[in-house]
């Protein structure tokens, strides 16, 4: 819904609303607030995560940890954001609402995220498109209250389990976040990307254990085991890098060759039809730069085609015609 829409439903809603004027002035400020946040965030590509975030504080107005109402700057400049249940710290902060001077005290999350996670285990982070399907599909099974719907993503019967929609939130506010950390089956877990970083909750289950800490020669090969892993992940990906950089490189010789033949036949032409020696040996010459323009082309085309395609190889016939685009002599 765009500003002007919300001033025009609002204005309609004047007509039946049965509170004072003071109270449709208040209600139309916070809409058009919520919906300019919106839109700077747009603006911005951070949509998802302001109205993830938006949501949160929506949910903690009526909190009596007023503290935990309104987003805050740490000391070290970034966006701060908790319910007690979940907290994000943002690098670059969001158009979010303001804090008010009398909110009062915030939270100190270093106390919650710590600043190392050395030796921590991590589990890949879904992605919000999977997290939407789950929660859609757990929904539709459950069968109480809406209020007590709370769906738990599982990451494993020895690994941590969390409320979903608080993943889902995190899934949104980083979108860059490839992992997610954990240490116990009942310490946070810890968001760390680019963007910030951030800490949820785990659920508490009696059924689950936590296997034991691996010995210093199964760690040792474990590291070793991925290592290996990101180093092939590491090739694969610069090799996709190459054979996309030779298609690009192909597809530029072949439209490089195709110019050259153009101006090739348009110089020779132009010999034929010359009125005299020196406009002859000028269309001449045009025609053999042109066709050692076109030869060094198929060349490399040829070459980048040889990148992504092992077959590729030329004919005896094409070989002939570009030697003789390289090495004939038109002026002759």
């Amino acid at each position: 819904m765009t500003t002007q829409e919300i001033i025009n439903r609002l204005c309609i809603i004047k007509h039946d609303w049965p509170g004072t004027a003071q109270d449709i002035d208040k209600l139309l400020l916070v809409e058009l607030e919520a919906q300019l946040r919106i839109e700077a965030a747009a603006r911005g590509g951070t949509v998802n995560a302001t109205k993830a975030i938006a949501k949160i504080l929506k949910d903690m107005k009526d909190d009596p940890r007023e503290g935990l109402r309104y987003p805050w700057i740490d000391e070290q400049g970034r966006q701060c954001v908790c319910d007690g249940f979940h907290a994000f710290r943002l690098n670059e902060p969001l158009p979010l609402i303001e804090r008010p001077a009398d909110a009062g005290k915030a939270v100190d999350l270093t106390r919650i995220i710590p600043p190392s996670i050395e030796g921590w285990k991590s589990l890949p982070m879904p992605s919000v498109k999977e997290l939407r399907a789950f929660i859609a599909a757990e929904r539709a099974k459950w069968t109480g209250r809406r209020c007590d719907f709370t769906p738990v993503w599982d990451f494993g019967p020895h690994e941590p389990s969390v409320n979903a929609h608080y993943l889902l939130n995190a899934a949104q506010v980083f979108p860059d976040a490839a992992e997610i950390f954990w240490d116990t089956l009942v310490t946070p877990l810890i968001i760390r990307c680019e963007t910030g970083d951030g800490a949820i909750l785990p659920i508490r289950s009696a059924h689950k254990t936590q296997l034991p800490a691996k010995s210093d020669e199964e760690q040792r090969a474990m590291d070793a085991a991925k290592a290996f892993r990101d180093e092939q992940r590491e090739r694969d990906r610069a090799h996709a890098q190459e054979i996309m950089q030779a298609h690009r490189d192909s597809a530029d010789a072949a439209e490089d060759a195709k110019t050259a033949k153009l101006a090739r036949i348009a110089a020779l032409s132009d010999a034929k039809i010359a009125e005299t020696d020196d406009q002859r040996e000028e269309a001449l010459t045009r025609a053999t730069n042109a066709a050692k323009a076109e030869g060094e082309a198929l060349l490399r085309h040829h070459k980048a085609m040889s990148v992504y395609d092992e077959s590729a190889y030329m004919t005896p016939e094409e070989f002939a015609e570009m030697v003789a685009l390289l090495f004939g002599d038109y002026a002759a």
